[in-house]
């Protein structure tokens, strides 16, 4: 079964390489058109929502403006002296008089009429006068539309302020009844406080249903002109959806982006529609209203899909075009590659040994090249399973090592302490006290595998040592240790006193004539931690205190542990401390010598780590 394997091998192995060629050059291929198809969808998507968005604007401005001069026209007469005058009737004149005066002066200080806006306007005085663009009444002739206007409660509401009000609102028309709907801005017309009538300057609604027309995008779009409270005031022309047709819902929708600007996209009906939405704002009046245009997603984005059937074109092609290079290319390779795998047959088979033949193509080409590179390879295979052997015994017998390390530290302990017991047991205190002194000092030597412990495990740990060193020296020294109380359950590095306190004793106070003493201090200063460790030995000269932490001395004498006790301290306090830790000495022949260290506070529980000197170059 494995033979017939191999022979059929030949007859697909040409196939196999097209396949998986024709993958790899393809997977490439097709991953950076679908990603470019994606973000280039993305990019045009958003210039098109954003040229619609700024079309939808643009329009809004327009109904911003011409709302603009139907305000400007009411403040204007408001304002208008003249105009107020002939309201009121101390003008004089004749009624038809007064007709004409008002409109003389409400369209000569109008921009609406150069503008061309289709508007007109209508006036009513507290004895019940009615002026109009619309039409001029014979003298003494009354008539029932002024009457309607008057009655009409917005005009009402306008006439009972007392101070100047404004408001935009939609009615039927005052003076025409068939001409349809209006959009009003009325005010009341007052002069020193006196309320003496409302004007009303209203537009055809059908000239704003034509405005908003114009930022229909797409057959389905629908675009209208809301107010404050969600109501539909005027929508275009041809708007695909009617305002009184959509569902609670999407109302609610509408009335949550009163006030906001821009697009954002909403399901509606199992359809993606595109919500544009801006204020329709007017200078010197909120009206609170809002220009809304929804448009179909697809509306907007339709010709994307011939740009997608183009691409997909190309993609086509480049697929037809790659198969038959490669179909081309795998005849050339195929005969090597067939030696090639014949090799790894025999090295899968554990033959790391052998050695492949010389190829017969003609020129060493890359297929060559890589066939020594696999036989340098096997070669490599062999000679690190050689190496991994050896590791491994290697590994075995230092954990060996270890094990019998770790065995002798506690031997020693339990050994010191059966001592410890029997010494009690006879009575010899001081022996029993020597002993487990010298115990208590091995377990934090050798047991304890902490970096930071805390100033009070550290200062028990020197007690120790100088109450054996005392027993030693038959007390030839004395010593204090004045910490702050604060201080003690702060963290520092592990062994920092002993080798100090060890050479004040050889080199400082056994030299000395009489007792000696040593006094360790310790203080807090701001956020560091100050300790001096001072004895009243011999001292030494200057030159002696230079070469204490210099590190081209020391190493030199590296293998001579007792004289680098204080240059090994310092290249601690750098390693962990970084360049905030100092070490100083001072010293004087027959003044005793005084080391002073100086490093980070770290609390108890705090982040140690983070005062570790980092050695990374970057």
């Amino acid at each position: 079964m494995g033979l017939r394997k191999i022979r059929n091998l030949k007859y697909h192995l040409k196939y196999s390489i097209i396949f998986f060629l024709l993958l790899f050059f393809l997977l490439p291929l097709l991953i950076q058109n679908l990603v470019n198809k994606s973000v280039f969808e993305n990019i045009l998507e958003s210039k098109i929502y954003k040229l619609s968005d700024q079309t939808a604007e643009s329009l809004s401005y327009s109904v911003s403006n011409a709302l603009q001069a139907q305000f400007d026209i009411v403040k204007s007469a408001a304002n208008n002296t003249a105009v107020l005058n002939y309201v009121s009737g101390e003008q004089g004149g004749t009624t038809q008089q007064r007709y004409s005066g008002i409109y003389y002066e409400i369209v000569k200080n109008s921009d609406a009429t150069k503008n061309a806006y289709p508007f007109h306007y209508i006036i009513v005085n507290q004895n019940g006068e009615f002026f109009t663009s619309a039409f001029a009444l014979k003298e003494g002739q009354s008539d029932a539309r002024g009457v309607g206007f008057s009655n009409d409660e917005t005009v009402k509401g306008l006439w009972h302020s007392y101070t100047f009000a404004n408001k935009f609102y939609v009615h039927d028309n005052y003076i025409l009844s068939k001409s349809g709907t209006q959009l009003y801005c009325g005010a009341n017309l007052l002069k020193a406080d006196k309320q003496l009538g409302v004007i009303a300057v209203g537009m055809d609604a059908s000239y704003f249903a034509k405005l908003l027309s114009r930022s229909l995008f797409g057959e389905n779009g629908s675009v209208f002109l809301i107010d404050e409270k969600g109501e539909c005031l005027i929508q275009g022309d041809e708007s695909k959806l009617r305002y009184e047709e959509l569902s609670g819902n999407l109302r609610e929708k509408l009335l949550s982006n009163m006030g906001k600007e821009g697009y954002q996209t909403f399901l509606y009906r199992n359809q993606t529609y595109i919500l544009f939405t801006h204020a329709v704002k007017v200078k010197g009046c909120n009206t609170g209203w809002q220009m809304v245009n929804i448009s179909p997603q697809n509306d907007l984005t339709s010709d994307l899909r011939y740009i997608n059937l183009v691409n997909y074109i190309m993609i086509l092609l480049c697929v037809i075009c790659i198969t038959i290079l490669l179909f081309f290319f795998s005849r050339k390779i195929f005969k090597p590659l067939k030696v090639l795998n014949q090799m790894t047959k025999e090295i899968g088979k554990g033959n790391l040994d052998i050695e492949l033949p010389v190829q017969t193509l003609g020129d060493k080409n890359e297929i060559e090249g890589l066939m020594e590179a696999f036989s340098e390879m096997a070669g490599d295979l062999k000679n690190s399973i050689g190496q991994i052997k050896e590791q491994e015994q290697n590994k075995h017998q230092m954990e060996m090592k270890m094990l019998q390390a770790q065995i002798k530290p506690h031997f020693v302990r339990n050994t010191l302490n059966s001592i410890r017991w029997m010494a009690k047991l006879k009575g010899a205190e001081g022996i029993s006290r020597s002993i487990l002194a010298f115990s208590n000092m091995l377990d934090y030597n050798f047991s304890d595998s902490r970096i930071f412990v805390t100033v009070k495990e550290e200062l028990k740990y020197v007690e120790e040592y100088l109450y054996l060193q005392q027993i030693r020296f038959q007390n030839k020294f004395s010593y204090e240790i004045d910490v702050e109380k604060e201080m003690m359950e702060g963290m520092i590095l592990k062994l920092l006193f002993q080798p100090v306190v060890e050479n004040s004793i050889n080199h400082g106070v056994l030299p000395k004539r009489g007792i000696g003493r040593i006094v360790i201090k310790g203080r807090r200063w701001e956020d560091n931690y100050v300790f001096e460790i001072t004895d009243d030995g011999v001292g030494m000269e200057q030159a002696q205190v230079d070469t204490l932490l210099d590190e081209k001395e020391n190493w030199e004498k590296a293998h001579e542990e007792e004289n680098i006790a204080l240059w090994n301290i310092n290249q601690r306090m750098q390693m962990h401390y970084g360049g905030s830790a100092v070490i100083e000495i001072r010293s004087e022949p027959g003044k005793g010598c005084a080391v002073t260290m100086v490093f980070p506070a770290i609390s108890k529980g705090g982040d140690e780590h983070e005062h570790v000197k980092s050695n990374d170059c970057g």
